[in-house]
């Protein structure tokens, strides 16, 4: 997995903000979890798996 993220770069810095941006909405309540799943399925996976839903508002600076 490790040589298909660096493939195809999904770490880059456009990336990485992309993803922040998309939970910084979130943490807002402009957009929610069903939405991200959409667009970001693995995000919003990996949010669930942490548990982290109610958090990111103090996760993510709003």
């Amino acid at each position: 997995m490790r040589n298909s993220i660096d493939i195809l770069d999904l770490n880059s810095l456009d990336l990485v903000d992309e993803r922040s941006e998309w939970l910084v909405d979130v943490a807002r309540g402009a957009t929610n979890l069903t939405h991200l799943e959409q667009y970001y399925p693995f995000l919003a996976f990996e949010v669930r798996r942490q548990g982290i839903e109610e958090e990111l508002a103090s996760l993510f600076t709003v």
